[in-house]
């Protein structure tokens, strides 16, 4: 009996053994991706904040323009008729062009009737009231 206790208490030792290797192993496999994954976001956030920085000195240049463009878009009703004609004229044209005279007709007067709905807004598809 004292050889099979001998050999128990010597598998139990193996096994201490195997479990505190394994243990130590995945302990350090997680210290690696833990590291790992540090670096990883360190260097991500170090991208992107240069990458915000970079985002916001071209957002201050470019607002100006923007304002401008707002606000040239807000006058638009006031060239309307120009600028319903000149779209009808220059599409009507070119299609009579190129299809004739029936169809330059067809396609100045489709375009004219897109940008006067463009330019002023008209809803294609108004609430039913109740």
């Amino acid at each position: 009996m004292s050889k099979d206790h001998s050999e128990k208490g010597s598998q139990d030792a193996s096994q201490n053994l195997a479990n505190y290797s394994l243990r130590s192993n995945i302990k350090a496999a997680v210290g690696w991706t833990n590291s790992a994954l540090a670096s990883l976001e360190e260097k991500s956030d170090t991208a992107s904040n240069s990458f915000v920085s970079r985002l916001r000195v071209l957002g201050l240049q470019i607002q100006p323009f923007v304002k401008k463009s707002a606000m040239m878009y807000e006058s638009r009703k006031s060239y309307g008729p120009l600028i319903v004609a000149g779209t009808g004229l220059v599409v009507g044209g070119v299609v009579t062009l190129k299809r004739g005279r029936l169809s330059g007709a067809f396609a100045g007067a489709l375009s004219g009737t897109a940008t006067y709905a463009a330019t002023y807004g008209i809803d294609f598809f108004p609430t039913r009231f109740n």
